[in-house]
């Protein structure tokens, strides 16, 4: 560069004054730099998305990354298919990526041992029962794939299950859990909440329709 002052034409560009005379050097603009990004939206039916599927994936891929794209499309009124998880927790190749993003939507929707103490008292969105299918799913492609499945990635399958109604598999989700992990108190215990809540409920329902049916007698 050249000095502005006394002509000097030797001034190093990482120079913060002339060499020569000690005038400030007055630094050339760096050229600004745009960065495009795009990302295909997949599974498109009746003209709205109902899904986003990633097939090729570039760049890092890493928990927080991936919990963070499932949080903002349920934020937004949408999911994450079932292909887009599965392909992430295969590149990274860490069985608690699914813990994680159970935890997460667990927090989401505030789920905790209120839902079996009292099941079916919250309504479930549909887009957000639908991520939670969409994730039971990936955890089958997952397993079917030879990447381990925790006991608390279980046992949260088992809650969010419970969540949305699903008591059966919730159980089901439970009992693997205290297979994977004998000593897992918690899964005992939801296991025992849900069966009590659930037949508190069913004696409640006969003994209304008993009621009902002794009125209607008279």
């Amino acid at each position: 560069m050249k000095c502005t002052k006394c002509g000097y034409n030797e001034v190093a560009v990482e120079d913060r004054f002339c060499p020569n005379c000690g005038q400030a050097v007055v630094q050339a603009p760096k050229p600004a730099t745009r960065i495009d990004v795009t990302q295909e939206v997949g599974r498109v039916e009746g003209g709205g998305v109902t899904g986003v599927e990633i097939k090729d994936l570039s760049g890092p891929v890493t928990i927080e990354s991936t919990v963070n794209q499932i949080e903002s499309h349920v934020i937004q009124g949408n999911y994450v298919s079932r292909d887009a998880i599965t392909n992430n927790i295969t590149v990274v190749g860490d069985p608690h990526m699914l813990e994680e993003v159970l935890r997460r939507l667990m927090r989401m929707q505030d789920v905790d041992e209120r839902t079996l103490r009292n099941p079916g008292a919250a309504s479930v969105p549909e887009h957000v029962s639908r991520q939670i299918t969409e994730v039971m799913a990936a955890q089958d492609e997952v397993a079917a794939r030879g990447i381990e499945v925790t006991p608390e990635a279980l046992y949260r399958l088992g809650m969010l299950a419970a969540h949305q109604r699903e008591y059966e598999a919730a159980l089901g989700y439970f009992r693997q859990a205290t297979q994977a992990n004998p000593e897992f108190t918690d899964a005992y215990k939801a296991i025992t909440w849900l069966q009590q809540s659930r037949a508190m409920h069913r004696q409640g329902i006969g003994d209304r329709f008993s009621e009902s049916a002794r009125k209607a007698s008279r």
